[in-house]
């Protein structure tokens, strides 16, 4: 499962005024029509307009790759990213559990779980010394993290006929 952690947020930057500006970075295209994430973004976006704040959507891209928007979040520069879950795993590694592939029966299977497991408490103490937080994730593709054209892949199964032709860093880490 390809998931992004949709939010890693130095919230105390934005706390202290109503009439903040909140940058987030986003991961893809503003399209709610094909961006799992945009979606996501656009709801908070949403979300904190209605509470009185003023809302900057920075294309991606644009405020530099995963480390440094995450150093921007550290230091207050930046308040939200769309980062892959390798942003929070080099704090915690702990959350690269999500990732295994077939833990999770489905979406909803996998909240329940973090949830009974408390993980956002967890991992959320250690990003704490970077000041930052996770504020959801949101899973992207297949449980299995194997996305092809032809066919769904929900089983180990599923790839008997199935021919990898190469490894992105995510599913090599």
């Amino acid at each position: 499962m390809k998931l992004k952690t949709l939010t890693i947020a130095a919230l105390l930057a934005m706390a202290t005024s109503a009439s903040a500006e909140v940058k987030i970075a986003l991961d893809s295209k503003p399209d709610l029509e094909t961006s799992g994430s945009y979606n996501w973004a656009f709801a908070f976006g949403t979300a904190l307009k209605a509470a009185g704040m003023d809302v900057r959507e920075m294309p991606r891209g644009s405020v530099g790759n995963e480390a440094e928007k995450f150093d921007q979040v550290s230091t207050g520069l930046l308040e939200i990213s769309l980062s892959d879950v390798r942003a929070v795993a080099q704090v915690d590694p702990f959350i690269y559990g999500v990732r295994l592939p077939y833990i999770f029966e489905n979406i909803d299977h996998m909240d329940r779980t973090l949830a009974a497991g408390d993980v956002y408490t967890r991992i959320n103490e250690n990003l704490a010394e970077q000041d930052a937080i996770l504020l959801a994730l949101a899973p992207l593709g297949p449980a299995s993290g194997v996305i092809t054209t032809t066919q769904a892949v929900r089983s180990p199964a599923d790839m008997a006929s199935l021919r990898m032709r190469a490894l992105d860093d995510a599913q090599i880490a």
